[in-house]
């Protein structure tokens, strides 16, 4: 099965991002239903059932302090000329907490990643150039969504329909 570990956006968040999805939609571009917006910490990809018990314990074995994390900015990867992907950015203080805890989850799975995190959830997923794009990201490129605060992680499973993937969550891991 195909998993991922994230942290979900809460609804208050995802009510705030309404403006703009409804605007990609407009546009013709993909959104992911409200309910499944969510930021990834580490994709493992294809996984064996048998292999989930485990790769779960491992995950309970990461202790983390909840934190804030502030949601701001629209942009879009992997630039705003070519993008296949358009994001709200997600910021944390100083210490960085979302991306140690992304390393606390890859180093515990001996995931290596290959490129450096760029902490953000999707909002819709680009196939074609499409006018007016780059003025949307420029309206919100610094636009304040909100805050909420990260207490948990989920290891998630996604299953790909012809209709746009599913995701279930597996299990819950809490902060300390």
């Amino acid at each position: 099965m195909r998993c991922f570990v994230a942290i979900e956006i809460p609804a208050s968040i995802v009510e705030n991002l309404q403006p703009v999805v409804k605007e990609l939609r407009e546009l013709g571009l993909s959104t992911p239903p409200a309910e499944q917006v969510h930021a990834t910490l580490c994709f493992l990809g294809e996984i064996p059932e048998s292999k989930i018990g485990n790769i779960a314990a491992k995950l309970r074995s990461i202790s983390f302090q909840r934190f804030n994390c502030q949601c701001v900015g629209i942009g879009a990867f992997p630039s705003i000329i070519q993008p296949t992907v358009v994001w709200v950015g997600l910021q944390t203080n100083e210490k960085a907490e979302l991306t140690e805890l992304a390393s606390k989850v890859s180093d515990v799975l001996g995931i290596r990643e290959e490129r450096s995190l760029h902490p953000h959830a999707t909002l819709a997923r680009v196939k074609r150039q499409t006018a007016g794009l780059k003025a949307l990201i420029g309206r919100y490129s610094s636009k304040d969504f909100g805050s909420f605060t990260v207490d948990k992680f989920s290891l998630k499973r996604s299953e790909l329909k012809p209709t746009g993937a599913i995701y279930t969550t597996i299990e819950e891991f809490h902060s300390a």
